[in-house]
């Protein structure tokens, strides 16, 4: 062992490269900085295994790397979790969202409840399939919701009161229900579906950087090994 200090501190890497941004950046800088870190902490070591340096200036060196990369894991959590905010949304609005959304205000025709309130549900069901069939996005729309402002109102009602006689049967609600969500899939149309799609692969990478960005922390800060220590300190853990 040896009481010498050299510099094993490793830098936050250089993130400046042509056509990456946004969690393409954070990624890179995982990667490098998982080389940093293994190396720095490497050059710690001797051959066997053993600290080169006192437990001080160990201690200290260890704590340097474990600033850098801590430097790089928040960067990289706090940009994946505002994709992770954005992307989620977005994926509830393609897919869940209000169709007039994406339909143009001067193609929304006027409506009143009382087009579907007199309806009872084999003929509300049978009225949603023919304008479906007809191609009337603004007739459709204006339909849809009504229908979906009233068949729900009716299903809170029911939940509020169990006793309650529903206007329309549960069945039929049901039925109507899936023709309705089928319908709402119908006005946003495809540009929706590859919104959704596109707005998942960004979710799905921004979990990924941040699930990385995480095991880098353990590591850097051993979490694994102070878990162990933990369990074999409570006799909870033994090989």
């Amino acid at each position: 062992m040896t009481t010498e200090s050299t510099t094993t501190t490793a830098t936050p890497p250089s993130v400046g490269i042509p056509g990456l941004t946004g969690l393409n950046v954070e990624a890179y800088a995982l990667l490098s900085a998982e080389g940093n870190f293994a190396q720095g902490r490497a050059k710690l070591y001797d051959g066997d295994g053993h600290p080169r340096y006192a437990p001080a200036e160990h201690q200290r060196q260890m704590e340097a790397l474990q600033v850098s990369a801590d430097a790089i894991v928040t960067s990289a959590v706090e940009v994946a979790d505002r994709h992770i905010t954005v992307a989620t949304a977005a994926i509830r609005r393609a897919e869940q969202g209000d169709p007039a959304l994406v339909l143009d205000d001067a193609a929304l025709k006027p409506f009143t409840d009382q087009d579907v309130a007199d309806l009872d549900g084999a003929a509300l069901l049978e009225r949603l399939q023919d304008v479906r069939a007809g191609g009337d996005r603004a007739h459709l729309y204006a339909l849809w919701h009504g229908a979906h402002r009233h068949v729900g109102a009716m299903e809170r009602e029911v939940r509020a009161n169990p006793d309650a006689r529903a206007a329309i049967s549960a069945q039929d609600r049901a039925r109507i229900g899936e023709a309705l969500d089928a319908i709402a899939a119908d006005l946003r149309g495809p540009e929706a579906r590859r919104s959704a799609a596109i707005e998942r692969q960004n979710l799905q990478q921004a979990m990924q950087v941040k699930s990385r960005a995480n095991r880098l922390y353990d590591e850097a800060h051993d979490k694994r090994g102070q878990l162990e220590r933990d369990m074999r300190a409570s006799g909870r853990y033994s090989i």
